[in-house]
């Protein structure tokens, strides 16, 4: 037997005797004669049926991989008081504050109950607690289920059966909150109310009850680090030949390739739909959903579930995920929607199988370092006062700037990339750049499912920019800040990334780039995904706008965390056909809606993509950078 399973089947024994002890006990001296003989039964029946359902699902979350992210004991804590205890996330939404006040009046008349292990009477609770948290069963069970029957049921398009099933949870608390109030009239209802109680723990392994255990446990396993990718391999420390060797599958083909985490997160969602709600390719005409991965694969959590995952992850149309975030940034109690994608993904691409454009977009990054075509986009030449590689002898530069493919090779990015350039030098920065050295970070690989491409490429950039003499890496790229920054550092990698607009910001506030003149125009940011939610920059650029005497920024409708995605994430750009435009229009509607007369933006994938839609509003879209640029020419 493995370990997390050992601890896993103690800790039930454990949670057992510490819900039911208390109120098997309670029972029994609140009945008499045949009542307490029925009651002994409904308990024990009750909870024999709790503990198999739970050691089945312990078993399950045990059957798969060790994760290869860490998790430590103050991350687990502070996620647990924060989304389970104190709710933070389903409070963002009014029918969520229903369902806290719900959960905290529950919880309290746990911990009432289980008051006589600690050697204290329950009696020493005032009357009106019992009253007040009772009433928050009732109503909370009677909001959730109407609001399931009239709102929900039409929004997530439900099944009978589907609706059934939901409608239990809040039905059978709210009937708990009732037979309360009917408990002194006499036996018969005191047996009913301790009864449904016994049922309501009975029922947790096998409905969507489930949450109330799986939220806390996922919280307290998932991987300190948001949004990150686990390896089934590393080729810093193992060779290509010892990691196929190992047999390890190099995408998850059944539900024991996740790991344990990943199954337990796949029982902590309750499909409220939030994720559907945010994500933006819901609106794209596909039928991808992060919601409807979820149900699928916690439906894989099921002893007779024979799914093949290839299957699964072509009819959930995978490949339509943007990557953008968005999903977990909504989530009541953090799942990542997106992580579980990037894996399933992974199992199309080693068997081969990719959407029109992919195929070509590794094969140019296999073969020539770069996913542009770089024969029709030539590179530029950007050498910066310190050559490349920076002689051992004399000072070492102070950053080297990693323009990125887009920078390198396409022609709107190769001008903001100069645009940089000539703010680096007008401050006096000692910087160099790899040139033609300069190589693909990999993160196309990465997202489309080709691990093995992205960590040779990882290794080999890696290699490249300890030769620079300097720790400090300049990107004007927000998938390239996430690699290197964040993702690089699973092999060894400790880099000092910085965004180029926290960088301008820094030469602005010291004077190295002069005084900036008056701009007077308004302008409107565009949070880049990788930048923003995955990497929670979002003060910096807004700090750098606002150093600028006339200019007036405004805040687009779905800003910061909330930014709707360009479209351009999780390697759609390299398809063949354009599957972003119209999550760009809808993101050029609300510049046009906003007033103002300019898009800022701080990544060449967005610029990509929203530059000529909001242009068709009369609107222009710059760089970070240019604005810069701007104010010291005027």
């Amino acid at each position: 037997m493995n370990r997390p399973r050992s601890i896993g089947l103690t800790l039930l024994v454990l949670f057992t005797v510490v819900f039911a002890a208390p109120r098997f006990v309670h029972g029994w001296h609140s009945l008499a004669g045949e009542w307490r003989n029925a009651f002994a039964l409904v308990a024990l029946g009750c909870t024999s049926l709790f503990v198999y359902g739970m050691a089945a699902r312990i078993v399950y979350w045990t059957s798969g991989r060790a994760d290869s992210r860490a998790v430590g004991a103050a991350g687990a804590l502070t996620r647990f008081l924060a989304l389970a205890l104190l709710q933070q996330r389903v409070l963002r939404r009014p029918i969520g504050v229903v369902h806290a006040l719900m959960f905290w009046g529950f919880g309290s008349l746990f911990v009432i109950f289980s008051l006589p292990l600690l050697g204290l009477d329950k009696a020493i609770v005032p009357a009106f607690i019992y009253v007040t948290f009772n009433l928050a069963l009732v109503a909370g069970g009677v909001t959730l289920a109407g609001r399931l029957l009239l709102v929900t049921r039409k929004l997530r398009h439900l099944t009978p059966v589907e609706t059934g099933s939901r409608l239990l949870a809040p039905m059978l608390i709210a009937a708990i909150g009732v037979s309360y109030f009917f408990a002194a009239r006499g036996v018969l209802f005191e047996f009913v109310n301790l009864s449904l109680v016994a049922i309501f723990f009975a029922a947790i392994p096998y409905t969507r009850l489930l949450h109330t255990l799986a939220v806390p446990i996922w919280l307290s396993v998932r991987p300190d680090e948001r949004l990150a990718l686990p390896a089934p391999f590393n080729l810093a420390h193992q060779s290509e030949q010892d990691a196929v060797a190992c047999g390890l599958p190099l995408g998850p083909r059944e539900r024991q390739d996740f790991s344990c985490s990943s199954l337990v997160g796949f029982d902590a969602c309750t499909r409220c739909g939030r994720c559907e709600d945010a994500c933006p390719a819901i609106t794209n005409g596909t039928t991808f959903s992060p919601a409807e991965v979820m149900k699928e694969l916690q439906q894989t959590n099921d002893r007779n579930s024979r799914v093949p995952l290839t299957s699964l992850a072509h009819a959930l149309e995978v490949d339509a995920c943007t990557t953008c975030g968005h999903c977990e940034e909504v989530c009541p109690v953090g799942l990542e929607p997106i992580t579980v994608v990037l894996q399933l993904r992974r199992s199309l691409a080693y068997e081969g199988e990719f959407e029109p454009g992919h195929n070509d977009a590794l094969r140019r990054l296999a073969s020539h370092g770069v996913v542009w075509d770089a024969e029709r986009n030539l590179p530029v030449d950007l050498p910066g006062p310190v050559p490349w590689p920076p002689d051992p002898g004399a000072e070492p530069p102070e950053l080297i700037y990693w323009l990125g493919c887009s920078g390198r090779h396409e022609p709107r990015s190769q001008q903001i990339a100069k645009t940089v350039a000539g703010l680096l030098d007008r401050a006096g920065v000692r910087w160099t750049c790899a040139g033609d050295a300069e190589i693909c970070t990999g993160d196309p690989a990465r997202r489309l499912g080709d691990e093995g491409l992205f960590q040779r490429h990882a290794l080999k950039v890696i290699a490249l920019l300890k030769q620079a003499r300097t720790n400090t890496i300049l990107v004007n790229c927000a998938h390239c800040f996430n690699s290197i920054g964040k993702e690089y550092r699973n092999f060894g990698a400790q880099f000092d990334v910085v965004h180029h607009s926290e960088f301008l910001g820094r030469l602005v506030q010291t004077g190295r780039l002069g005084k900036l003149e008056a701009l007077p125009r308004k302008v409107a940011f565009h949070d880049p995904c990788y930048l923003g939610r995955h990497n929670r920059c979002f003060d910096a650029p807004r700090d750098l706008l606002g150093r600028i005497a006339g200019l007036s920024t405004v805040e687009l409708s779905e800003m910061r965390e909330h930014a709707r995605c360009c479209g351009a994430g999780g390697g759609r750009m390299w398809r063949e056909t354009e599957p972003g435009a119209a999550m760009a229009q809808l993101r050029a509607e609300q510049v046009a809606a906003s007033g103002a007369d300019a898009l800022v933006t701080g990544c060449p994938f967005c610029m990509a993509m929203l530059e000529d839609p909001v242009s068709s509003g009369g609107m222009v879209t710059r760089d970070i950078a240019e604005i810069i640029a701007d104010a010291m020419r005027e």
